[in-house]
């Protein structure tokens, strides 16, 4: 039976960061792991003493890719908080925007970080060059998806 051990630093084309750590002894899977190693950057620590109205606008900036998702949840917790009913048309509004930036995601993962291994490149920029439809047909729907989240 093989023994293998795989350590895969740095976990490249994903949005974040994340090591993999296999493990395989005499042939049984000892240890498969996904290891988180973002640091720690005390949005927390952040938030404390601002006026609540400023939470959504801090959390934001959490992440480059999800600022909705941390924004609404920052929304919710004051609301929930105040003890704030929101009313149907804000629910939608905020799901609206909310699927906007989840298609954006995808767009980016599938366009960006995926299609160069499929298509042969290292990276979306060669892709310009050598399939330029691709390259396009992601920039209208990272508009569409832009647009949805300005609603």
């Amino acid at each position: 039976m093989a023994n293998v051990k795989v350590n895969v630093h740095h976990l490249t084309r994903v949005e974040g960061h994340g090591n993999i750590v296999v493990d395989v002894v005499n042939g049984e899977l000892k240890q498969c792991d996904l290891q988180i190693v973002e640091t720690p950057r005390f949005f927390e620590a952040m938030l404390r003493g601002k006026p609540y109205q400023n939470a959504s606008h801090i959390t934001s900036r959490i992440c480059g890719i999800c600022a909705v998702g941390h924004a609404t949840a920052s929304l919710r917790a004051s609301e929930a908080a105040l003890g704030v009913e929101l009313s149907e048309q804000t629910k939608l509004l905020r799901r609206l925007n909310f699927l906007g930036e989840m298609l954006d995601s995808h767009i980016l993962h599938a366009y960006m970080l995926i299609a160069p291994d499929f298509l042969g490149t290292t990276s979306v920029i060669p892709l310009a060059a050598t399939a330029p439809d691709v390259v396009l047909r992601a920039l209208r729907m990272k508009k569409l998806a832009g647009d949805l989240c300005q609603v």
